[in-house]
C-alpha cells in the first residue's frame, strides 16, 4: 500500500497522475485479494457446515486467538478507514473492509466458542457468520472488478497495466519523447 503514496520529488501534475494510476492498481489488487479471501472464507464455512457439530479442542487457545484477531483487526480497520478519508484513498478504504471482515470473523468465533459451552446446539452460528462474510467479500470484489473492466475500461488482465498503469494514455509524454495519443473515449 505504501508505494501508492511514494513521491520523492515535487508533486507536479505528472507525478499526481502517476499516483492516481498507482491508486487504481492498488485498489484493484486489494479487490482481487478480497475475492480470494471471500473464496477461502466460503470454503471454510461450507466445510464447517458439512462437518456439523464439532467439539473443539483447545477452547482457551481458540478464544485467545479469536479475541486478538477481533481486537487488532478492529483497531487496524479504524485506522485504515480514518486514513482513507484523510488521504482520499479508495484502496485503503477497501483494505479497511478486509480488516473489518477479519474483526467480524474473530468476534463471531470468540462469542460462538463462549456460547458453545452452555448451548452446543448453536454450533452453526460461526459458520453462518463466516458464510455471510464470504459472500460479502465476493460481492464487493466482483463489483469492483466489473466496474474496473466494463465501466472504466481498465485492462486489469494485462501485465503491462499492472507494471506501468495507463500513464501514457493520459496524454503524457511517452518514453521516446513523443506525445501519446489520447484514447477515443477521451476525445470530446
Amino acid at each position: 500500500m505504501l508505494w501508492r503514496f511514494f513521491a520523492p520529488h515535487d508533486l507536479s501534475e505528472a507525478v499526481i497522475k502517476k499516483l492516481e494510476h498507482r491508486e487504481e492498481r492498488a485498489s484493484m489488487g486489494i479487490s482481487l485479494i478480497m475475492g480470494v479471501l471471500g473464496i477461502g472464507i466460503l470454503a471454510a464455512s461450507i466445510d464447517d457446515f458439512l462437518r456439523g457439530e464439532d467439539e473443539p479442542s483447545h477452547r482457551e487457545v481458540m478464544m485467545g486467538i479469536a479475541f486478538f484477531s477481533f481486537f487488532f483487526s478492529g483497531i487496524m480497520a479504524v485506522f485504515k478507514f480514518n486514513y482513507s478519508a484523510h488521504l482520499s484513498s479508495p484502496s485503503l478504504f477497501k483494505d479497511g473492509i478486509c480488516s473489518t471482515i477479519g474483526a467480524v470473523l474473530g468476534a463471531a468465533l470468540f462469542f460462538n466458542t463462549i456460547i458453545l459451552e452452555s448451548n452446543p446446539s448453536l454450533w452453526w452460528m460461526d459458520p453462518l457468520v463466516s458464510l455471510l462474510c464470504g459472500f460479502f467479500a465476493l460481492f464487493l470484489s466482483g463489483q469492483a472488478i466489473w466496474t474496473a473492466m466494463f465501466v472504466q475500461g481498465l485492462p486489469i488482465f494485462s501485465g503491462h497495466w499492472w507494471a506501468y498503469g495507463d500513464e501514457n494514455d493520459a496524454g503524457e509524454t511517452s518514453a521516446n519523447g513523443s506525445e501519446a495519443k489520447p484514447k477515443e473515449s477521451e476525445i470530446v
